[in-house]
């Protein structure tokens, strides 16, 4: 299957299009390195704090999160195969919230978060990972994240965990609620489970 992909400037110049529109109510889809299949828009109706960049490094659940998306009021302004693919245009697409994917079996993840933070603080980062270990989940939110759920969550769990966010609260998984006394050292705002 043929991949096609936009690029960070074009994005920018859908954005600008985006804010000239009037009459409409979406912009052409935006792509980022997922299969012609899969188109994801937005809409000039869309509320600022629905939009939304999701990275994630497997297909299943870049399709599970893009499916829950497109049934809520949320929008997926950028899909992304990868972690770095995401921090790469961050500046660009403006999302504020993050919703990424990562893999114990790489850094890469975590340096991603930190990367997303520096950048720009105030966009919501939801981490979505495969493991338990206390020090781990802890290292996320160090690294900057606001909520972490275990992959893969329910559409219920995912969107209860967006709203969260948008009501600047934390949010763990409620699988993992007994690592909340761990985490209060770390996190300022108020932690929910999901």
């Amino acid at each position: 299957m043929r991949t096609e992909s936009t690029s960070v400037s074009d994005v920018a110049i859908l954005h600008k299009t985006k804010l000239r529109l009037s009459n409409s109510t979406m912009v052409p889809p935006i792509q980022f390195g997922v299969h012609a299949a899969q188109q994801y828009t937005l809409r000039e109706t869309a509320e600022p704090s629905s939009v939304i960049a999701v990275a994630a490094n497997s297909q299943p659940v870049l399709q599970g999160l893009t499916r829950y998306l497109k049934a809520s009021r949320f929008q997926a302004v950028a899909v992304m195969a990868s972690p770095a693919e995401l921090v790469a245009s961050i500046s660009e697409i403006h999302p504020k919230v993050v919703v990424i994917e990562i893999s114990s079996q790489s850094m890469k993840g975590f340096e991603a978060i930190t990367a997303i933070h520096r950048s720009n603080p105030a966009i919501k980062i939801l981490v979505l990972a495969d493991y338990t270990m206390p020090s781990l989940v802890k290292m996320v939110f160090r690294s900057g994240a606001h909520g972490y759920l275990l992959a893969m969550p329910t559409q219920a769990a995912m969107l209860q965990a967006l709203d969260a966010l948008g009501n600047e609260k934390n949010v763990l998984d409620k699988q993992l609620v007994y690592l909340q006394p761990i985490l209060s050292s770390i996190l300022t705002t108020v932690c929910v489970t999901v």
